[in-house]
């Protein structure tokens, strides 16, 4: 049997002062949260959003993972520099945890 632990919840990285290191933050935790019977973690978007302080719910650009100085800076509000799969592969390295993210998907650009 396999549970998920939401490792997030709405502003979290702002309201716990790990704006821009939430996903590093999380990844630290990794083995406490596996000892604690958790076997998978959903996490937030690591995409650029429209702002670099938002949740990534508001997607701006979906292959920048806090590579581009765009929209207010270079990190995105949930990690820097593309931390979000280092950090998502290290979380699954160090406990054999399943870590997944949300994915805003684009609206209107599907052919038909």
């Amino acid at each position: 049997m396999a549970v998920m632990m939401q490792a997030f919840y709405w502003d979290a990285p702002r309201l716990e002062k790990k704006e821009h290191e939430w996903w590093k933050f999380v990844a630290e935790k990794v083995e406490e949260l596996g000892h604690a019977g958790f076997n998978a973690l959903w996490l937030p978007p690591v995409n650029k959003a429209a702002s670099n302080t938002s949740m990534g719910y508001d997607p701006y650009d979906y292959f920048d993972l806090g590579d581009f100085d765009q929209k207010g800076g270079k990190k995105t509000g949930t990690a820097t520099g593309g931390a979000g799969g280092a950090d998502r592969q290290s979380a699954q390295a160090r406990r054999g945890l399943y870590a997944t993210c949300d994915q805003p998907q684009r609206r209107g650009t599907r052919k038909r």
